[in-house]
């Protein structure tokens, strides 16, 4: 999975997606700090590496549904979707390896976005 990687770096500011656009690929954000916005602007929380952004859009194909912004100077590793269709083409294994894994990463975000939404509840009581 390694080989089909590039590395790519972005500046406090800058936009690593915007929400409801395309995208073919996704994240693996290995140091710095991102910002997680709505569509519509408001901040969502920030998350520091090393964390993926882009999973779901990678295999789903689904528009993006948050605009991610580097905080701070961020370094990712740059998974194409084309590049990625290609190897789960090749590797059934691999394939199932990597649905697995995302769903796994997705379950935690899930789980994550649930403890935030409790603790936001308990505030406002």
């Amino acid at each position: 999975m390694v080989q089909i990687c590039s590395s790519r770096s972005f500046e406090p500011g800058e936009e690593l997606y915007i929400a409801n656009t395309e995208s073919d690929g996704m994240f693996i954000v290995l140091t710095g700090t991102v910002a997680i916005c709505s569509a519509g602007g408001l901040g969502l929380l920030e998350q520091q590496a090393v964390i993926s952004i882009g999973e779901s859009r990678l295999l789903t194909g689904a528009p993006r549904s948050a605009t991610v912004l580097a905080k701070t100077k961020v370094t990712t590793l740059s998974l194409q979707k084309r590049r990625v269709e290609q190897l789960m083409k090749s590797d059934p294994q691999l394939s199932t390896l990597l649905y697995r894994n995302v769903m796994s990463m997705v379950r935690d975000k899930l789980v994550a976005s649930n403890q935030r939404i409790a603790e936001l509840l308990d505030n406002q009581q």
